[in-house]
């Protein structure tokens, strides 16, 4: 697989989760030989995005459910597009609970400011690392360390 990109209207959750979302986007798109597809807004609707970005950013603490059309770009160029869902809940600064779910995969991610959990219950599987910080700290490290990118 290439890429993978999650198609929801929950993508706003990203802009309060990931102040470093612009930097993770300069390195992903460093590793691929692909330019990044440029997204264009008009500007009633970046607008609307700064508005509810602002506002989930006074939250100290939220849940957001996406189901969604998760897009898989194969090596062979082929798109496989499966149903999905996530659950995101969040205490700032450092508790997230997350689940992403399809026919294909079911993971969930546990974090509580010391360690985090990766679980994969249909395999019977999960790891976990000592990993103290904020969440900020945990999507960082799991992307930069281990290459695994939360969806939104």
């Amino acid at each position: 697989m290439k890429a993978t990109r999650w198609v929801a209207v929950a993508t706003v959750a990203a802009l309060a989760l990931r102040p470093a979302t612009a930097a993770m986007k300069k390195a992903s798109a460093a590793k691929t030989s692909q330019p990044a597809p440029k997204a264009t807004l008009d500007a009633e609707a970046r607008v609307a995005l700064d508005r509810m970005s602002a506002y989930l950013r006074t939250l100290k603490a939220f849940e957001v459910v996406a189901n969604g059309y998760p897009e898989d770009v194969l090596d062979s160029g082929q798109n496989v597009t499966i149903p999905g869902s996530l659950t995101y809940d969040v205490a700032k600064p450092d508790r997230l609970f997350a689940e992403v779910s399809s026919d294909r995969a079911l993971r969930r991610y546990y974090f509580d400011g010391g360690k985090v959990t990766i679980d994969a219950p249909r395999h019977k599987l999960y790891t976990d690392a000592q990993l103290k910080g904020t969440i900020g700290t945990l999507l960082d490290v799991t992307y930069n360390k281990y290459g695994i990118e939360l969806p939104l």
